[in-house]
C-alpha cells in the first residue's frame, strides 16, 4: 500500500508501441525505448497549470491527433499541477522538462489508456531530496500484469538524472499504470514519458 506523503511525479514524455500478441511477458525498462510515442505533459495545460484528477493526456497534442495514444491521469488527490523544469520546477529533469506534479497531495499517479498499450514509463521523482524508491504497477483492467521498483535519489540538480521507470508487455495488453515513490511523497513526473 502507498503511504500518503507527497509524491512528486515528473512524467517524461509517455512513449507506447503496439507490438503483435505473442506470450505475454512483462518486464521492467530503466531506459526510454526508441519507439515510441510520447505524451507531453504541456498539453494538458501551459505551465503553471493546475489541472483536475481525471484530466485527458494524448500523445497527439491538444486535439489528440490520429493514431496516437489516449487516456486520463488520476491523483490521489483532486487536482495536480503542470510545471516547468528551471522555471517553476525545481528537480533533477532536464532543463525545460514539462513536468507533472502531484502537488499539495501525496500518493499515486495513475494512467489509463483508451486503448492497451505495449510500453509506458517516464522519469520520475520524489518531492523530497534524497533516496527514494520508485514503484510502477502494470494493469490490464483490474488485474495486475506486474510490479517492479527502482531506487532512484531526488535533487534540485536539473541534469537529467532522475531515474527512468517503465514497463514492457510483449503481448500489448497494458491499459492501466500505477506510479509511487516509497515512502509516498508528493511525486513529479517528466513531460517526456513514453508508450
Amino acid at each position: 500500500m502507498y503511504a500518503s506523503n507527497r509524491l512528486f511525479a515528473a512524467a517524461a514524455a509517455a512513449m507506447f508501441a503496439f507490438v503483435a500478441p505473442a506470450a505475454a511477458q512483462i518486464s521492467l525498462e530503466t531506459s526510454r525505448p526508441g519507439h515510441s510515442d510520447q505524451v507531453n505533459w504541456n498539453w494538458i495545460g501551459s505551465p503553471p497549470w493546475f489541472f483536475a484528477s481525471g484530466a485527458q493526456f494524448g500523445s497527439g497534442g491538444p486535439n489528440y491527433g490520429s493514431g496516437g495514444v489516449l487516456g486520463h491521469v488520476s491523483l490521489a488527490t483532486d487536482s495536480g499541477e503542470i510545471l516547468e523544469q528551471g522555471y517553476d520546477f525545481f528537480g533533477n529533469f532536464a532543463y525545460t522538462d514539462y513536468v507533472l506534479y502531484t502537488g499539495t497531495g501525496s500518493g499515486p499517479i495513475t494512467l489509463t489508456f483508451t486503448n492497451p498499450v505495449s510500453h509506458v514509463g517516464g522519469q520520475i521523482m520524489s518531492a523530497a531530496h534524497g533516496a527514494f524508491t520508485g514503484r510502477i504497477d502494470a494493469y490490464n483492467g483490474n488485474t495486475l500484469l506486474g510490479s517492479f521498483t527502482e531506487v532512484g535519489t531526488s535533487n534540485s540538480n536539473g541534469d537529467n538524472s532522475a531515474i527512468y521507470l517503465g514497463v514492457a508487455d510483449n503481448a500489448a495488453e497494458i491499459t492501466k499504470v500505477v506510479t509511487a515513490s516509497i515512502p509516498a511523497r508528493r511525486t513529479a513526473a517528466s513531460s517526456r514519458s513514453a508508450c
